[in-house]
């Protein structure tokens, strides 16, 4: 997308691009929002003229996080956040591995058209012609499975959308995301994976996030909080052996999207290659020891958490192999990972670690529980105008809470 080429050059560039692009592309009249709607839905100028109204009220607020985390800490007793895993009501879908790999993801596809179309007029605004092209010459050279190709030419095909774009959108996480991970260690030991996925065009991409448990032989072998129309896996679980969440890492390795697209070849996606791991690794340590040394298109996060009491890791990746790998200490009962380093500080403008930190010994590892942990996600600046869904995996029983906003 045209404003994500900018995107890793510096974080200061960043946010002069991120508040253009806001400007730019967001706070546009509702008229110029028809024409990306057309054909999509019927009568749309109302929700169009709501959709840029609510953009340039979200570009307008001013976090203030002292009266924030005083906000937080009323809401903490008055106990309102005990209710906010009720809201995780998403409709399950189920992809059968067994299936055959061109018609696994159809009835999500067609459950899911409308959105699909709608979000393919926006992502052509930003893409055209050439750039698809441009992008398919090179990403056509990554390591994808046979399996996996298949699956994306029945994406297409049952979509209508054609193959070129189904696949550059389909790596749309290796050029960027933000995103705030948090793995905590609660009072009995046990651990949870907490996380934002933040992205651009968050009021449409929202509608396509989905709940899906992929089956092999009739049983249940692991789920994903994923999109519809992409095949990767960002937040994944395989009950009772390890949970997995993925976030986008801002480093001059990966500066640029030119930078990226030269060197793609023979590698992984890193969310294809967490999708390999719930499907092929059965613990822990199988998980971690893979997800180090597959070679990555670009440098990552993965946050790793396992059913065992000390079987948590951040590792930080780049596209070889590992730069740093952090665990838990004796004192140490949770990690965060934003988008950042952890041996450097984050950018002013956007840091999310030191506000969850601050909340997290708000809690306190003897209170810390589901709750509490969504009530910190929903908190800002941990979650902004680009947050599209909190969730919670617990990796000791499969159990996936999640809240799409």
């Amino acid at each position: 997308m045209k404003i994500i080429k900018k995107r890793f050059l510096k974080s200061a560039d960043y946010n002069k691009n991120h508040k253009k692009y806001k400007k730019s592309k967001f706070q546009r009249k509702s008229s110029d929002f028809n024409s990306v709607f057309k054909g999509v839905f019927k009568g749309t100028k109302k929700a169009v003229n709501e959709f840029a109204e609510k953009i340039k009220k979200k570009s307008s607020e001013i976090i203030n996080f002292p009266k924030i985390k005083k906000s937080f800490i009323s809401a903490l007793k008055s106990g309102v956040h005990k209710a906010l895993s009720l809201l995780s009501n998403q409709k399950r879908f189920v992809v059968n591995l067994n299936e055959d790999p061109d018609i696994r993801w159809k009835e999500i596809i067609v459950s899911k058209m409308k959105y699909i179309k709608l979000f393919t007029y926006f992502a052509k605004e930003e893409l055209d012609n050439f750039e698809i092209n441009s992008a398919y010459k090179k990403l056509k050279k990554a390591n994808v499975s046979d399996e996996m190709k298949k699956e994306l030419a029945g994406l297409s095909k049952i979509s209508g959308i054609p193959y070129k774009f189904v696949l550059v959108m389909n790596f749309m996480y290796e050029f960027y995301a933000a995103c705030t991970a948090i793995v905590v260690k609660n009072s009995d030991n046990n651990l949870l994976i907490a996380r934002n996925l933040d992205y651009y065009f968050g009021e449409i991409i929202g509608n396509l996030v989905i709940h899906v448990d992929f089956h092999k032989d009739g049983q249940l072998l692991y789920s994903a909080v994923t999109f519809a129309g992409y095949i990767g896996v960002i937040t994944g679980i395989k009950p009772g052996a390890f949970a997995i969440a993925m976030n986008q890492r801002d480093i001059l390795e990966t500066s640029t999207i030119l930078d990226t697209l030269r060197k793609v070849n023979g590698l992984n996606s890193s969310a294809f290659a967490i999708r390999d791991a719930l499907e092929t690794k059965q613990n822990f340590k199988e998980a971690t020891e893979f997800l180090k040394n597959i070679p990555l298109i670009a440098g990552v996060y993965y946050i790793i958490a396992g059913s065992n009491r000390d079987e948590a890791a951040v590792i930080t990746r780049n596209r070889h192999d590992v730069d740093d790998i952090w665990n838990f200490t004796k004192n140490k009962w949770y990690l965060v990972q934003t988008n950042y380093d952890r041996w450097q500080n984050p950018p002013k403008e956007d840091d999310r670690l030191h506000p969850a930190q601050e909340l997290l010994n708000i809690v306190g590892k003897n209170s810390i529980d589901e709750d509490y942990l969504l009530q910190i996600l929903s908190t800002q600046p941990i979650k902004n105008e680009f947050t599209i869904h909190s969730t919670i995996l617990d990796p000791l029983t499969g159990k996936i809470t999640n809240i799409v906003y």
